[in-house]
Formats: structure tokens, sequence, C-alpha cells
């Protein structure tokens, strides 16, 4: 399979994950991690057991499919390119090689090359967005301190 993959729900598809969504909810709700195929004709079933993190996907791809979302899914190794890391933070390359050599993503050299540790560009993405957050709560609190919005 070629990745990213996509997929646009069909009304059917939608209707199989609002089926579905609250029993795979409830089941992972009791902690379990193990999950039973059934063949069409009930005469074959297997159980396997998935990571917890995949199973989390798999629910969040109903809830998508649910609400009649397209779901893509993009594929990232642990180290990622300066420009898989400007494309996952959607700024430029250079704006990334600043980040990485002020210190606040890390990284590692290949040859001439560095390879960004994913883990460390999505705890910096986290933390820019919840600055971002915060500033804009901490803006709107002031405008409506100063009567910038009418009741």
């Amino acid at each position: 399979m070629a990745f990213p993959a996509s997929a646009s729900p069909s009304p059917d598809d939608v209707n199989l994950a609002r089926a579905a969504l609250p029993v795979l909810s409830a089941y992972l709700a009791k902690g379990r991690m193990d999950l039973r195929l059934v063949g069409i004709d009930d005469a074959e079933h297997a159980a396997i057991e998935l990571p917890p993190a995949v199973l989390d996907i798999v629910q969040q791809i109903l809830e998508e499919f649910a609400q009649g979302h397209a779901v893509m899914l993009n594929l990232q190794s642990r180290e990622l390119t300066t420009q898989q890391a400007a494309e996952l933070l959607m700024v430029s390359r250079p704006h990334v090689i600043k980040l990485l050599d002020a210190g606040e993503i890390t990284y590692r050299m290949v040859g001439s090359h560095r390879r960004v540790d994913l883990e460390s560009l999505l705890a910096y993405r986290d933390r820019t967005t919840r600055r971002s957050r915060e500033a804009l709560r901490t803006l709107t609190e002031l405008a409506e301190d100063m009567g910038g919005y009418d009741d």
C-alpha cells in the first residue's frame, strides 16, 4: 500500500462505523486489548492482540467515518528530514533549521544531513500550540475587560 493512504467513507461505511464505534469504545473502556475476527460464514475465527495505540487509531478512524469524514493515514519514521519536519509543522525548512540550531528540537547529524527526532518535533508542536492557545485566551480576556465584546 502506498502512503499516505486515504479513504472516504461510503454511506454504508458511515452506518457500519456508527454501529461499530460504541461497541469498540465500550470494549476499550474495559481495558481489553484483544480483538476477535470472525469470518463471514462464522466457521472461521481468530483472536489477535493489537497494541493499544493501534486500537486508539482504529477508534479515531471509526469516529471520523461515523461523521462521514475522509481519513488520511500518513506514516512517519522516528526520524525525519528537515523538509518532512517543515511539512509537519507547516513552516519553511529554513525555519526548522533555526529551531534545530536553537536547541528547540533535538536532531542528529548523518553525514552532512540533519535527522529530526519525531518525538521532539511533536513535543515542540504541542508546546507551541499550547502557548498560542494561552496567548489567544489572554487576548480574549483583555478584549472582554476593555469592553471589546458586546453582550
